[in-house]
């Protein structure tokens, strides 16, 4: 009986495994997320700023009885305005 040397067992335990992630890394990741209807054609536009802006900003939506989103359109539109340019972020709510 033939004695096998240490690299015919290391190339044993080493190539399998190597071929599981070669097929493993091969397969591609389908992307399944979907873009809500209400988003269909919009772009974000946002930043990081401290948690005391965010708050700020939330007060005020609840105060007008507004999104957040059209606090922001607001705020937004009015400030293209002092630019001279035209308000053209959406607002969707009646109130504002």
């Amino acid at each position: 009986m033939a004695r096998k040397s240490i690299a015919d067992a290391i190339k044993a335990k080493v190539e399998p495994q190597a071929e599981e992630l070669v097929t493993t890394a091969a397969a591609p990741v389908a992307k399944t997320t979907k873009k809500q209807s209400s988003r269909a054609g919009q772009k974000h536009i946002g930043g990081y700023y401290p948690p005391e802006c965010l708050k700020a900003l939330k007060l005020i939506a609840v105060e007008d009885e507004m999104t957040l989103e059209d606090v922001i359109a607001t705020a937004m539109n009015q400030f293209l305005s002092s630019r001279g340019k035209a308000p053209i972020f959406p607002i969707k709510s009646d109130a504002g």
